[in-house]
């Protein structure tokens, strides 16, 4: 199979999920271990996926779909919500950056949208 030459930023990529991931999940007040409990995930898998970063034990900061959609429904919002619009160029990251605060908003307005299911208790102590 030849490699495809396409100039991407995954790494760039990874980090919007990671920030919409963790945006969300502060707007609806839930902690990152009860996140982490309704979606069969340990805490540091969350927080790897909100760093977008990965760890010695293997666990990833580049969610599966799968998982991406199982934080989606559990923080009820469309999956659409935390996934960065466009195609990751190499000038992702800097356009990304600049265009935080309107996806921030974005962001706010879809949990405005939808309530959060019963199965997730938010938390007084968010980080």
């Amino acid at each position: 199979m030849s490699e495809t030459h396409l100039d991407l930023d995954w790494s760039a990529y990874a980090e919007e999920i990671g920030r919409r991931v963790a945006a969300v999940r502060r707007l609806r007040k839930v902690s990152q271990t009860e996140l982490a409990n309704v979606v069969g995930l340990s805490r540091s898998h969350l927080q790897n996926i909100e760093r977008s970063r990965s760890s010695g034990e293997g666990s990833d900061g580049n969610p599966s779909i799968r998982k991406l959609v199982e934080i989606a429904q559990a923080l009820a919002v469309p999956v659409t919500v935390l996934l960065p619009q466009g195609v990751p160029q190499a000038e992702y990251r800097v356009i990304g950056e600049r265009l935080w605060p309107g996806i921030d908003s974005e962001v706010a307005n879809a949990v405005g949208q939808h309530p959060l299911p019963p199965q997730v208790r938010p938390s007084a102590r968010i980080s």
